[in-house]
């Protein structure tokens, strides 16, 4: 099962970001025109939204079935000078928690907005800053901490 879901969640990563990319595109673009928050805008930020959830709940799953979970949590003390085991098992789920909590706040926010303004205004900054720490906490192949490749 951990092979599936490690495979299923590198190539969620690809949609979550193209998602977050494109709604952020799309919002800033609209709200420099000034047009008005249609219900393919409302679609885009639930969309997103519904993305960044599916993934949280794949990463679960993995964090709960990974061998480097495993290692980590059973050594004593906890091995904190392995920079890949303490990325994998602190600082990136709980990055890209704190990111889907931020995503989830702006999402829930511009839908109550009234004024299309505020909802695009909104959804730029609470995606923006969750895309931010998505950045972060992604294991890129060029990371300091935690590399994987683009594509497993």
């Amino acid at each position: 099962m951990y092979h599936y879901l490690l495979i299923a969640h590198t190539y969620m990563r690809w949609l979550v970001l193209f998602s977050l990319l494109f709604t952020l595109i799309r919002f800033t673009i609209r709200s420099l025109q000034r047009k008005p928050f249609t219900n393919l805008d409302n679609l885009a930020r639930h969309s997103t939204a519904t993305i960044i959830h599916l993934q949280l709940i794949i990463g679960i799953g993995l964090f709960t079935q990974t061998p480097l979970n495993k290692v980590f949590w059973n050594s004593d003390p906890l091995p904190f000078e392995n920079m890949e085991l303490t990325f994998y098992n602190i600082f990136h789920p709980l990055v890209m928690l704190l990111a889907t909590v931020i995503i989830s706040i702006g999402s829930a926010l511009a839908k109550r907005k009234q004024n299309d303004a505020d909802k695009y205004k909104t959804t730029v900054l609470f995606f923006g800053l969750g895309l931010l720490l998505i950045f972060l906490a992604i294991p890129w192949p060029f990371s300091p901490f935690a590399n994987r490749p683009f594509i497993r």
